[in-house]
């Protein structure tokens, strides 16, 4: 299953993933396997430890730790399309 078929970009969203250089697999994999968090009228998709092991499982530990560092994402869907993605650099507050 490919991003595509999963969900839309903005022009906004595809901008801020080649500005912050997160690459299209990654993404993938937030969205394939990231908690998800509703915030006002919009979802958060961000990596946990749980959601960590269940990749881990996915692509094998030999690619896992090639990829650890570049699983703090985090990205934001409103009706169905991404509208923007980043980094994270604190935790997310429950609402």
């Amino acid at each position: 299953m490919h991003i595509s078929e999963m969900q839309q970009h903005t022009r906004h969203s595809r901008e801020r993933l080649r500005q912050r250089g997160i690459s299209p697999l990654l993404l993938e994999w937030l969205l394939m396997f990231g908690e998800r968090k509703l915030t006002n009228h919009a979802e958060v998709v961000y990596f946990t430890k749980a959601s960590r092991g269940r990749l881990r499982k996915y692509i094998g530990a030999r690619s896992m730790s090639k990829f650890e560092s570049e699983l703090d994402l985090y990205a934001v869907i409103i009706d169905g399309q991404i509208v923007t993605a980043g980094h994270r650099t604190k935790r997310l507050r429950n609402p």
